[in-house]
């Protein structure tokens, strides 16, 4: 069956691949190399190896039929040692590890090439086993019918797939399947989001602590949580403080607070203003903004 030779030389290479870092080690005798190649290449000798007499660092060409990809002088049997380099493919069945310069290479059997895998019967012509090619569809009558890029048979690559199924009638192309909604627009009439592909409360609105969250419904990517609140940085706080003792939100100076609030600075925290005549130290604890004489609140802005 014909085969796609892909090679890393050092400074060029004719097509890229990822390199081990040790290479395909070379342990003695003259520099070649053997392929089983249906494409004209060409690779670069490195010279004699460890353990012979020297080499010349030859160029050698592998073309249809040919087998020496490349050679050079030296004494001694050799042999290249591949199994550092069985990891860059990714199964057996689809392809073979060589060295070519020292290099790791692969040899990829091509698209639809049969695999043992019962579940996963072709090449993808990458070196991997496939459920689907595009010339090998999958079995709608046992399974999902559509073949997705990535070689796997999925329930839906388009939203046209999902057509006659109204609670289900979107499809989520990163999954394969047909799902009640992929963005908040179907959800936002019942005042919901888009959630696992499902339309529920937003995360910010179940009365739980989930997600992001430093707090219930809030901190992380959900609003500011108030002073009080269980928090992990400032940014989780609506004072932008948040204490590394503690962990809570916290406030030290005016402005931090709602404003039907003030900061309790003894407290570190945010409190509801008070009402006339409550015991006061400053204005801004005050509803109307005024403390008197006495030390409490007034009832107006007038008065006493």
């Amino acid at each position: 069956m014909p085969r796609r030779l892909y090679v890393v030389a050092s400074a060029r290479a004719l097509v890229a691949l990822l390199v081990f870092a040790a290479g395909c080690n070379l342990l003695g005798g003259p520099d070649y190399y053997i392929a089983d190649n249906d494409y004209a290449t060409t690779a670069v000798g490195s010279g004699g190896a460890t353990g012979t007499s020297g080499g010349t660092g030859l160029t050698g060409t592998v073309t249809s039929g040919a087998e020496v990809v490349a050679s050079s002088s030296g004494s001694g049997t050799h042999e290249c040692d591949t199994s550092s380099c069985q990891e860059h493919l990714k199964d057996p069945a689809c392809g073979d590890v060589l060295c070519i310069a020292a290099q790791c290479a692969t040899v990829f059997k091509d698209k639809g090439s049969p695999c043992t895998d019962l579940a996963h019967p072709y090449c993808d012509g990458q070196g991997a086993c496939v459920a689907c090619t595009d010339k090998h569809p999958c079995d709608a009558a046992s399974g999902p019918p559509f073949c997705s890029k990535n070689g796997t048979c999925v329930a839906c690559l388009a939203n046209v797939d999902c057509k006659g199924q109204p609670l289900l009638p979107f499809c989520a192309t990163a999954i394969g399947a047909c799902v009640a909604c992929t963005n908040d627009d179907p959800c936002m009439k019942d005042g919901l989001v888009c959630l696992d592909f499902a339309c529920k409360k937003s995360a910010c609105k179940n009365g739980m602590k989930d997600g992001s969250e430093s707090d219930i419904d809030c901190g992380g990517t959900c609003a500011p949580c108030g002073s009080g609140k269980w928090c992990g940085v400032g940014a989780d706080c609506a004072t932008g403080l948040c204490d590394s003792t503690t962990k809570v939100c916290i406030c030290n100076d005016q402005g931090q607070c709602p404003s039907n609030q003030y900061c309790d600075v003894g407290k570190k925290a945010c409190v509801n203003l008070k009402s006339g005549s409550a015991k006061c130290g400053n204005g801004y604890e005050c509803e109307s903004g005024k403390c008197s004489i006495g030390l409490s609140c007034w009832f107006s802005d007038c008065c006493q």
